[in-house]
C-alpha cells in the first residue's frame, strides 16, 4: 500500500524494566480488545478516509477517548489502535478504503478474510505473554514480516530548505511572533512554518499533518509527522505543539472544545480553524498569557 504507514507508537523505556507485557493490557480479554478494534475501523471508515488511513484512524482514536471519559473502566482502546493499524497496513490493498474494509472484515473474524486467524494469534500471543515485548513490537513495524534483500535502498533527498526534524522546535520557537501576539498572529505563523518541508534522515516523512485542538480557555497547534523506513514500513510518529493558554476570568469564557485536522491543503485548515467558535471566542480573550512549543513522540 502506497502513501500510507502504520500508527504506530514507541515503547517508553521503563516499561522495559520488569516482566510486564508492552502496556499492561492482560486484565483485557481477547474479544474486548477485538471490539475495540472493530469500532475504530468502523468508525475510520465512515470518516471517508480519502487518500489516507492513518489520519482517519487518529480521528477514530480521539472519537473514542472522548467516548472513553464517560465510561466507568477504561476500555483498551491505545492497545486496540496498534492492532488495527497493522491489520490496514498488512492489508496492503490497492485503495484506502479497501484496506479498512479489509482489517474490518478480519477484526470480526470473517472466515473468508484469513487476517482473521493472523490478528487473534498476534492478540492472543501478546495478551497471554507467549510473545515477548520485543517480538510484539517487531511484528507491529513489519506487519507483512520481514522483506527479502532488494539491494541498497536510496537515502532519503531532503527537500531544498528542509528543516532537520531535531531542530524543528527551536526553529518553531524562533519563527513564532514575540509576546502580545494574538491567535490569529500564532495561527498564521504556524501555518507558515508548516508549510517549510521537513529532513527526518535516515528515515522519510511519511505524513505531515496539522491538527487545531481547543478546551476550556486554552488551545493547541499540533504538526504531526508520521516517519517511515527505507522499506517504507513504520518507525515511528512525533508531534510539534504548540499550546496556547489564554486568561478567561468568567464562566462564560471557556469556549467550545473544537478538533481540526487538516488535509494536504493548509491555506483551508486555517479557514476552517478560524471559522470555528471556539477559535472566535479564544481570539475575544485577547493574546494569549502563556505560549509553549514541545516535540515529543506518540
Amino acid at each position: 500500500m502506497s502513501g500510507d504507514d502504520d500508527a504506530l507508537s514507541e515503547p517508553p523505556e521503563d516499561l522495559w524494566d520488569d516482566d510486564r507485557p508492552f502496556l499492561d493490557y492482560r486484565e483485557y480479554g481477547s474479544e474486548e480488545v477485538l471490539g475495540c478494534v472493530e469500532r475504530l475501523l468502523s468508525d475510520a471508515i465512515a470518516l471517508r478516509p480519502g487518500a489516507g488511513w492513518l489520519g482517519a484512524l487518529a480521528r477514530a482514536s480521539v472519537l473514542a477517548e472522548q467516548r472513553d471519559r464517560r465510561l466507568p473502566r477504561r476500555p483498551p482502546t491505545e492497545l486496540a489502535s496498534l492492532f488495527a493499524s497493522w491489520l490496514v497496513e498488512r492489508a496492503d490493498c490497492e485503495s484506502v478504503r479497501e484496506c479498512l474494509h479489509r482489517a474490518l472484515a478480519a477484526a470480526r473474524g470473517a472466515e473468508t478474510e484469513p487476517m482473521s486467524a493472523d490478528l487473534r494469534e498476534f492478540l492472543g500471543g501478546y495478551l497471554d505473554g507467549s510473545i515477548t515485548d520485543e517480538q510484539f513490537v517487531t511484528r507491529l513495524k513489519k506487519p507483512r514480516g520481514r522483506r527479502p534483500p532488494r539491494g541498497a535502498s536510496p537515502a532519503p533527498v531532503a527537500p531544498r530548505g528542509a528543516i532537520p526534524l531535531l531542530e524543528i522546535d527551536d526553529r518553531l520557537r524562533e519563527a513564532l511572533p514575540s509576546s502580545g501576539a494574538t491567535a490569529k498572529d500564532l495561527l498564521a505563523a504556524f501555518a507558515a512554518f508548516a508549510r517549510v518541508p521537513v529532513d527526518a534522515a535516515p528515515l522519510h516523512v511519511d505524513d505531515d499533518v496539522l491538527l487545531f485542538e481547543s478546551s476550556g480557555t486554552s488551545a493547541t497547534l499540533v504538526r504531526q509527522f508520521s516517519l517511515v523506513d527505507a522499506d517504507h514500513d513504520y518507525d515511528r510518529m512525533e508531534q510539534l505543539k504548540c499550546p496556547l493558554v489564554f486568561a478567561g476570568e468568567r464562566a462564560g469564557d471557556a469556549v467550545d472544545h473544537a478538533i481540526v485536522w487538516s488535509g494536504g491543503d493548509i491555506a483551508k485548515w486555517v479557514a476552517e480553524v478560524e471559522a470555528t467558535s471556539a477559535f472566535v471566542a479564544l481570539t475575544r480573550l485577547g493574546p494569549p498569557v502563556a505560549v509553549s512549543v514541545d516535540r515529543e513522540a506518540i
